[in-house]
């Protein structure tokens, strides 16, 4: 038996690319995803800037003395 996370994850890109496919046949080359991802990878680091300020600028100033 495949482990259930892995074959929801395997479901998941194989209904994206079945919309994706879809989509192209159809004339819209746009992939709705990618932006989705971004828009979620901005809201995460948002919330952790507001978590952990701190930890934000002590990271950042770190980062300059290499």
């Amino acid at each position: 038996r495949l482990f259930p996370n892995f074959r929801a994850e395997v479901h998941i890109e194989s209904m994206k690319t079945a919309c994706l496919v879809d989509q192209r046949r159809r004339g819209d080359g746009n992939d709705p995803f990618l932006e989705a991802d971004r828009r979620e990878r901005a809201r995460k680091e948002a919330a952790a800037k507001r978590a952990h300020p701190t930890l934000h600028h002590l990271s950042k100033s770190s980062n300059t003395l290499l």
